[in-house]
């Protein structure tokens, strides 16, 4: 595993942690490769009894990084980082521990979706979260068009994700998709409070449980995820996908045409 996603493990508790701050934790390939390794080991240990993922510095993470995966072949870019963040968000469901979204700073695009993916998620005050896909002309990944709807209702993700607009965390606690909202001199206390109680907790009941819930989605999330990272490869070869790409360079809106 390399420097782009860290694994510190304490008292049954393993903390993924995105890290790439410069860049607000925007995925790229090897970050998402990262993730992946790093969730399968939380997976195979049998002294982690919860899992946490968070970001380093400002923002939880950004969404995909979109210089990276346009450097080139953005279709063959987004192929190779989405099978990676994809397994990775996959095995998160699947296992049979605890997992909790720390949020620390914004979440946009795949971000989004990743806390989407946890079971419990908390949240800085004040936190934006953007489903950020539709603003430069792509469509969303990484589980978001799964669990959004399931979450907030299926009105209230449709417009999230036609039109990117910004919510906060309290919007989202009110919706029932995150679970607790705390100050930001607080947060880091309020979420090792929180995560220790369930590590000190039944964890193999905690498992079961989350199986029980989770079984009757699992085959279908699978095929989702798939079928998410095979329509973003294709809306990347759009003529909107390159002016929104053109757009975010150039640091204004973009003209789409609707080709």
């Amino acid at each position: 595993m390399g420097e782009k996603v860290l694994l510190k493990t304490s008292d049954g508790v393993a903390r993924i942690i995105l890290n790439r701050p410069e860049a607000l934790n925007a995925i790229d390939r090897e970050l998402a490769h990262d993730f992946q390794l790093a969730v399968h080991r939380c997976r195979d240990d049998p002294e982690i009894r919860v899992v946490v993922v968070t970001g380093n510095g400002k923002a939880f993470c950004a969404g995909g990084d979109l210089k990276s995966i346009y450097a080139e072949d953005p279709a063959a870019e987004l192929d190779a980082v989405l099978t990676y963040f994809h397994a990775g968000i996959l095995e998160l469901v699947r296992m049979n521990k605890p997992v909790v979204a720390a949020v620390n700073g914004t979440a946009a695009g795949a971000g989004f979706s990743l806390v989407l993916s946890c079971d419990i998620r908390l949240a800085v005050e004040k936190t934006k979260f953007t489903m950020a896909f539709a603003r430069v002309g792509l469509t969303a990944d990484s589980s978001g068009t799964y669990f959004l709807p399931r979450m907030v209702g299926i009105p209230r993700a449709l417009e999230l994700l036609f039109t990117g607009e910004v919510v906060t965390a309290e919007h989202l606690h009110d919706w029932g998709a995150v679970n607790q909202v705390y100050p930001k001199d607080r947060f880091d206390e309020e979420v090792d409070g929180f995560v220790r109680k369930l590590a000190q907790g039944p964890t193999v009941a905690i498992g079961r449980m989350k199986q029980l819930i989770t079984r009757g989605t699992l085959s279908h999330l699978e095929a989702h995820l798939d079928l998410e990272r095979e329509t973003i490869m294709n809306t990347s070869r759009t003529e909107d996908a390159h002016e929104g790409y053109e757009a975010f360079l150039d640091k204004r809106e973009p003209r789409f045409k609707g080709k």
